[in-house]
């Protein structure tokens, strides 16, 4: 079998190493729910999935057709930028309500440092990204 599309068979074998290891983790834990055994199957059926379509040529070639498309990935990258944009935004609140309720608790002190800590790495990745776009345009 030829390997069309290795960046998606890989992320395949990462669906199905994270299905293995949820496997490996439900049969140790000995108890099992059944939202884990969805989270585990969908894993199984997503990582196949991803595996198959990158072994076939037909998949393969519509795949990166659709990934080369200028229209995806200018929604990509929208829904990249919105997505971080969320992101920092929960991590600041958060940050600060932890901060808030941390007066004490070292627990919440901590949570809070963390959120605000990944707020500011975000900010940075965000201004590296315009940096980025801004001297390669």
């Amino acid at each position: 079998m030829k390997i069309y599309n290795k960046k998606n068979f890989f992320i395949g074998l990462l669906g199905e190493l994270l299905f293995l290891a949820l496997l490996i983790f439900n049969i140790r834990r000995g108890e099992v729910s059944f939202l884990q055994v969805c989270t585990t199957l969908m894993w199984l059926i997503v990582g196949g999935r991803i595996i198959f379509r990158s072994l076939s040529l037909k998949h393969s070639r519509e795949d990166l057709l659709l990934e080369r498309d200028e229209r995806n990935r200018h929604i990509n990258l929208k829904a990249s930028q919105r997505a971080l944009q969320i992101t920092q935004i929960l991590s600041f609140i958060g940050g600060m309500v932890l901060y808030g309720l941390g007066g004490d608790d070292y627990k919440h002190l901590m949570l809070g440092t963390g959120l605000l800590l990944a707020f500011f790495i975000s900010g940075l990745a965000y201004f590296a990204a315009i940096f980025y776009y801004s001297h390669n345009s």
